[in-house]
């Protein structure tokens, strides 16, 4: 039981009516969904230090959609936010200062929640504190009445309590089919394939624990045909660095075969039926190359859009 102590009104220029465009954002569904989970997990790895001395090593999330509601919910329970960060995270063009995580842009939960629902919602309370906060952005009532500010309410939480829910209501993206549901699983298990084999994180879709199975190498002549890759090359004056490996795939299939290209260990592009095929590499659909060569690559010095569905192939 929560004890309403402040409510707190939160200027959130530009204009707030913007919020209402991101809609219109080109998002893919389980790509919506992944920055609420880059949210968490970075979180999570964020105050690692601070969670391990509480006897806290994991963290769980959830993603609940209730179809005949319409309403999506996703829990976690990281090390959740205080004021500072709780009000960054509602308001358009804030940025966090630390770039180098997941979360690097500051706008995935507002402009994801967005364009999911009509109206969404976000309680968090950060480790040790007995302060919960809560707001409500209500998007057509924010365009009706051209509002600036938002209500961030306080409350009296138990100190043992952490962690942040998100219920997004009036859900316009429809993801209830069973078909949406199988690809949005299947996609986040791959993209977040090495978060889940860690150990560390937990992530549950309608009350399914999702788990990644790797694809096998193909075993040959007492050989294991595997390569890792290791190097460095510069462009227009600025260094990357690639790292991972490719093999040979033991059970071949045009949809294994190709690249899973991650990111801060989370994959950009990749999943069954979405790995990255240059044609230089695997050539035609039919050719023995797209049915057999996989391979993970991390790209972590190549800067990615705002959507992190893809990374920017300037000058290719």
């Amino acid at each position: 039981m929560t004890n309403e102590v402040e409510i707190q009104e939160l200027n959130i220029q530009p204009q707030a009516g913007v919020i209402g465009v991101f809609s219109r954002l080109n998002y893919k569904a389980w790509y919506a969904i992944a920055e609420f989970v880059d949210n968490s997990t970075q979180s999570f790895y964020s105050h690692q230090q601070e969670l391990s001395a509480h006897g806290i090593n994991d963290v769980d999330i959830s993603i609940n959609y209730d179809s005949g509601n319409d309403v999506l919910t996703i829990t976690d329970t990281a090390y959740g936010m205080e004021f500072d960060d709780f009000a960054r995270a509602v308001k358009v063009d804030s940025p966090p200062d630390d770039k180098t995580g997941r979360n690097e842009f500051g706008m995935g939960l507002k402009t994801a929640a967005s364009w999911f629902g009509n109206v969404w919602s976000v309680r968090s309370t950060q480790l040790g504190s007995n302060i919960e906060y809560y707001t409500e952005i209500n998007i057509p009532e924010i365009r009706e009445k051209n509002i600036n500010t938002v209500s961030i309410r306080k409350s009296l939480v138990a100190s043992s309590s952490h962690g942040t829910t998100i219920i997004i209501r009036e859900v316009t993206k429809k993801i209830g089919s069973s078909r949406t549901k199988g690809k949005i699983v299947e996609l986040l298990k791959s993209m977040y394939r090495r978060d889940l084999n860690s150990g560390y994180v937990h992530i549950d879709y309608d009350e399914e624990s999702l788990f990644y199975d790797g694809y096998e190498c193909l075993s040959f002549r007492n050989k294991v045909w595997r390569k890792e890759l290791d190097f460095t090359f510069d462009f227009d004056g600025i260094t990357h660095k690639v790292k991972g490996y490719v093999g040979i795939l033991a059970n071949g299939g045009f949809g294994r075969a190709g690249f899973a290209l991650f990111r801060r260990n989370r994959v950009v592009i990749g999943g069954d039926e979405f790995n990255f095929k240059p044609d230089e590499i695997f050539g035609q659909a039919q050719s023995p190359i797209a049915h057999k060569l996989f391979g993970e690559l991390d790209l972590d010095d190549f800067p990615i859009n705002q959507a992190k569905d893809g990374f920017v192939w300037d000058d290719n």
